[in-house]
């Protein structure tokens, strides 16, 4: 393990309520140990969205400046999203009164 540097922090009284929680089930020796895998899902939370900036957004924004990206307005966007709303509920609806018959 690196070196340790001791920091003090505060959280809420349900943070600390939790933190007394997981220690008391045996999961994790000490509220030290529970905000250290905190910070490291934190970390590996970080490093996924970096990936995925680096890996999709990034060479799909670039797709887009050059001109190779089907784009729409939010207007089209919001019209489909409804569009498949109205779908799904018409086909609950329909599902339902077949149910019922």
């Amino acid at each position: 393990m690196s070196k340790v540097r001791k920091r003090t922090f505060s959280v809420t009284a349900g943070q600390s309520d939790f933190i007394d929680r997981l220690v008391s089930r045996g999961g994790h020796a000490s509220g030290s140990e529970v905000i250290r895998e905190g910070l490291r899902m934190l970390q590996d939370r970080e490093t996924e969205i970096e990936r995925w900036l680096q890996r999709e957004v990034a060479p799909t924004y670039d797709r887009w400046k050059a001109g190779l990206e089907e784009t729409y307005s939010a207007d089209e966007v919001f019209d489909e999203l409804h569009r498949v709303i109205d779908e799904i509920e018409t086909k609950k609806d329909s599902a339902g009164r077949k149910a019922a018959e």
